[in-house]
């Protein structure tokens, strides 16, 4: 959704861009830690929301700057990419 602007479980065109997604005591949520010298938090995130079924999807904003040791119980998966979708 976030590069099309199409839902891809309605195929509905009205899709939301919220770019700082809050929790309940209205504190950014994200994946990373808060560092104290600047403030900044690794792994915020945004969402796409589709005004038709709801439907949502999440993104970090920089996963570049992620540091996957770092989080508790994080895991990478990696496929080959030699294969595709389909078999």
């Amino acid at each position: 959704m976030r590069t099309r602007h199409l839902c891809p479980k309605c195929s509905h065109n009205r899709i939301a861009h919220v770019p700082t997604i809050k929790d309940a005591d209205h504190d950014r949520m994200t994946v990373g830690p808060l560092s104290v010298w600047t403030g900044e938090t690794t792994g915020d995130f945004e969402a796409w929301i589709c005004l038709g079924c709801g439907y949502t999807e999440f993104y970090v904003k920089r996963p570049e700057a992620l540091r996957i040791d770092q989080l508790e119980g994080a895991s990478i998966f990696e496929s080959d990419p030699r294969e595709g979708p389909y078999r």
